[in-house]
Order: C-alpha cells, then structure tokens, then sequence
C-alpha cells in the first residue's frame, strides 16, 4: 500500500517537473518572439 502511493507520488512529481519544463521552454520562446519583432 505505501509503496504504491510513493510510486503514484513519484509519477504525479515527474509530471509536474514535465510541464514545469514545457512552460519554462514555451515562455522562453515567446519572449525571444516578442524581442525579435519588437
């Protein structure tokens, strides 16, 4: 029973770090857009 909740919480973290990182690289994108046409 525990180690299926560490493994749920360990999945649900990685998930969250995923789309951390989409965002970060998505957000990145746009501002480097917006600085190149002004």
């Amino acid at each position: 029973m525990k180690q299926a909740r560490m493994s749920l919480i360990r999945e649900d973290g990685a998930q969250t770090g995923l789309n951390r990182r989409r965002n970060e690289a998505s957000t990145a994108g746009f501002i480097s857009g917006r600085r190149r046409y002004g």
